[in-house]
């Protein structure tokens, strides 16, 4: 099974969990993907509580298209919450661009493009990024290019 999971031209079935990582009255989060075909759970991404924060919209955009409410995450959360396959794909993207920019409007305009992927899109990117740590930076200078 290839990452994006085709096999045999079939589509095959993960799941991805929000899983909530307490750090006081703040909280953290890990993305992480459990492939059905092999049971195994992978760290996708993961954000600490001030990237968290700059995560909001793409996180509670994730939750109400994954069928929960927008308050279901709280520090004090221990089960994992399900995403749907599209939107966890799409809060992974969103994960992996912003974890190294640090200027504000580039965050924006990177959080922002990603928000307007296509679907089929968001897969690619996925496939990519996960594969290989140099498409991150190439999809970042491709959705925002970086200004002196």
């Amino acid at each position: 099974m290839t990452r994006n999971g085709l096999a045999n031209g079939k589509r095959g079935t993960r799941t991805f969990h929000l899983q909530v990582e307490p750090n006081g009255d703040t909280f953290g989060i890990a993305l992480l993907e459990t492939s059905n075909q092999d049971r195994a759970t992978d760290l996708v991404a993961r954000a600490n509580p001030h990237r968290t924060t700059e995560l909001t919209n793409p996180i509670q955009r994730a939750l109400t298209k994954s069928g929960h409410a927008r308050t279901a995450l709280t520090a004090r959360r221990k089960k994992p919450i399900p995403l749907m396959e599209d939107e966890g794909v799409r809060l992974a993207l969103a994960m992996l661009t912003i974890d190294p920019i640090r200027k504000g409007r580039r965050k924006s305009a990177l959080l922002d493009a990603v928000d307007s992927m296509a679907t089929e899109e968001t897969y690619y990117w996925y496939a990519k990024c996960t594969r290989h740590p140099r498409a991150q930076r190439a999809l970042r200078l491709l959705l925002a290019e970086e200004s002196p």
